[in-house]
């Protein structure tokens, strides 16, 4: 017992530390000369309502659409997201979803809601609101800092509950951990892990009787909190809705 106490602490510790040490990497390596890599000052919240309302009206005007109003052409976009867009055939994916708002039908609002912010990278999940049932799709827009500003740099779309087994919003290798510091919710399992090579992201995690717990032996069973150690290695398998990640699967390492 205390080896596994010993080994909490030392997981706990390490969160902090490389929050402090991505957070001193990132003040050394910025240039005062160098935009790409300046803080934004900005809101991801903020900058992500501005582009979707924007979006979002010209799709239900009736005398334009959003390429007509030049809107795909804006520099909130990365080229990437532009080209995206642009290749869509008349702005909608293989499925029938809208290539920017990715619903089935034009929504009478959206609403917003952060999933994680850093100081140079940002994820902000926007949804369908007003309709008279609740969409499970979802568009998951990815935010990178350039020039002091922030720009969308992805946009991806997926469908919540409903979403295809064989596809997830959100696949990750990571340690679970519940000992978490503030302002981390205690309450939750939290998956600790990598994203775009630095260390210490963390997620909350939602476990409902769909969620399936793969021992290393390959047994199933439905996930019972109540029996995880940690931390420990695991992989997992979610969807991101405004609850948080929603798990599907999850493997034991």
């Amino acid at each position: 017992m205390r080896k596994k106490i010993i080994i909490v602490a030392l997981v706990v510790l390490a969160i902090a530390i490389v929050f402090f040490i991505n957070r001193v990497a990132i003040n050394r390596e910025i240039d005062p000369k160098d935009e790409v890599s300046s803080i934004p000052t900005e809101n991801p919240i903020d900058v992500t309502n501005a582009f979707y309302s924007d979006w979002l009206k010209a799709r239900q005007s009736t005398t334009t659409d959003p390429i007509a109003a030049g809107l795909a052409e804006l520099p909130v976009l990365s080229s990437e997201v532009r080209a995206y867009i642009l290749e869509a055939e008349n702005t909608r994916l293989p499925n029938g979803q809208e290539v920017v708002l990715c619903q089935l039908e034009t929504p009478d609002r959206i609403g917003t809601k952060i999933l994680f912010q850093e100081e140079l990278t940002a994820q902000v999940m926007v949804l369908a609101r007003g309709g008279e049932a609740k969409s499970p799709f979802q568009a998951q827009v990815d935010l990178k800092a350039v020039g002091g500003k922030w720009q969308i740099s992805k946009i991806h779309c997926s469908q919540g509950e409903v979403a295809p087994i064989s596809e997830f919003s959100f696949d990750k290798e990571g340690y679970l951990l519940k000992s978490v510091p503030p302002p981390l919710d205690s309450n939750y399992w939290h998956l600790v892990y990598e994203e775009n090579g630095k260390l210490g992201h963390t997620t909350p995690l939602d476990f409902d009787q769909s969620s399936i717990c793969l021992a290393a032996d390959g047994i199933e069973s439905i996930c019972d909190p109540a029996t995880f150690i940690e931390p420990t290695l695991v992989q997992v398998q979610a969807e991101m809705l405004e609850t948080g990640a929603v798990v599907k699967k999850l493997h034991f390492r």
